[in-house]
C-alpha cells in the first residue's frame, strides 16, 4: 500500500484490530515502517506467550502488553509470560527475556519510540548468535 518511507492519512483502515498501531488510532497517520513494527511486536508477544488474541479484543491485547511490560521491567518473572507448553523444558530464560524486551519496544505507544526493522533484525540476530554459542532458547534446536 505504501513505500517504506511514505505516510498517508487513511479513512478506511481497520481501526479496531489488535495489530493496529495505537498512534494511527489517535491521529489517523499510517506510516508503513512504524506500523508494521508495532504489528510485528504484537505477533512476537503472542508467540512468546502462546496466547492467541481474538482479532477485535482490545482488552486481551492490553492485558498481554501490560504483562509483557511487567516481565520486561522485572516486576514479574519470565515464567509468568512464557508459553505454558514450554513448562518442563530446558529454557534459556535470558534469551527469551531479550526477545521479549525487543517485542515490548516494538509495541511502544508512539512510533518515535519504536525501533526500525533493521535494529530489530540486528538485535534478534545477536540473540541468535549468542544462543548458537551457549544453547538454544529451548532444548531442541530449530531445523535449519
Amino acid at each position: 500500500m505504501l513505500g517504506m518511507e511514505e505516510s498517508k492519512v487513511f479513512g478506511d483502515v481497520l481501526e479496531n484490530g489488535i495489530y493496529t498501531d495505537p498512534e494511527y488510532k489517535k491521529c489517523g497517520l499510517l506510516t508503513c515502517a512504524e506500523t508494521d513494527i508495532y504489528s510485528f511486536g504484537v505477533i512476537m508477544l503472542q508467540v512468546l506467550s502462546g496466547t492467541k488474541l481474538p482479532h477485535f479484543d482490545q482488552d486481551a491485547r492490553h492485558t498481554l502488553l501490560t504483562k509483557a511490560k511487567d516481565v520486561s521491567t522485572g516486576k514479574l518473572p519470565i515464567s509468568e509470560f512464557e508459553d505454558p507448553r514450554l513448562k518442563g523444558k530446558l529454557i534459556n530464560h535470558e534469551a527469551l527475556k531479550s526477545i521479549l524486551h525487543i517485542a515490548v519496544i516494538c509495541v511502544s505507544e508512539t512510533r518515535i519510540e519504536r525501533p526500525t526493522i533493521n535494529l530489530v533484525y540486528e538485535e534478534l540476530n545477536n540473540i541468535w548468535m549468542l544462543m548458537s554459542n551457549i544453547g538454544w532458547p529451548i532444548n531442541v534446536p530449530p531445523h535449519v
